[in-house]
């Protein structure tokens, strides 16, 4: 999983990016106004792709749970400017 910071419209966030041979899963954490945020999503070849589909616990749990598996098999790659 790669984690890099990005800055949109004076917002920075940090993006967590899970590639995969097809298809890549992203999470998108930002604060608004003292509260985290995340939106998750994927996109895979030739275009596709879309939002992930959850209530807000559940797109938490899915993101720590993927985010725990990469700390496991040590596959966090820290980067400062996204691809």
């Amino acid at each position: 999983m790669e984690i890099y910071p990005i800055s949109r419209d004076g917002v920075t966030s940090l993006i967590f990016k899970e590639k995969h041979s097809r298809h890549q899963l992203v999470f998108d954490l930002r604060l608004e106004g003292n509260q985290p945020r995340l939106r998750g999503y994927w996109s895979g070849i030739g275009g596709f792709g879309g939002g992930l589909d959850m209530n807000n616990d559940k797109l938490w749990s899915y993101f720590l749970s993927r985010l725990n598996k990469s700390v496991e098999k040590g596959q966090l790659e820290f980067s400062n400017a996204g691809n």
